[in-house]
């Protein structure tokens, strides 16, 4: 389109070429800027879910650690029913 303005214009071909080759460049310079925000954003949101995973792994080992202090071995089965027998409280 700027070509045939050009020419009914009697304007430069190297200016329209030139400009053709600007708009070019803006439109891939603003790409760029819009990619390297997506992977700014990508990159925060990465830095959330990294350390909302920190916390969940945090609480799952502590969760596992109560449950294996919670879990009777073989031997505390074996106490069990001497402990249920026991009177536990005298008066």
């Amino acid at each position: 389109m700027r070509d045939m303005i050009g020419v009914a214009f009697g304007v430069d071909h190297r200016v329209v070429s030139d400009c053709n080759a600007k708009d070019s460049k803006d439109g891939i310079d603003k790409e760029i800027t819009f990619v390297q925000a997506a992977v700014e954003n990508a990159k925060a949101e990465v830095a959330v879910v990294e350390s909302q995973l920190n916390g969940a792994e945090s609480e799952v080992k502590s969760l596992r650690s109560i449950t294996h202090k919670m879990i009777l071995t073989q031997k505390e089965m074996v106490m069990m029913p001497k402990i249920r027998g026991a009177k536990l409280f005298q008066t």
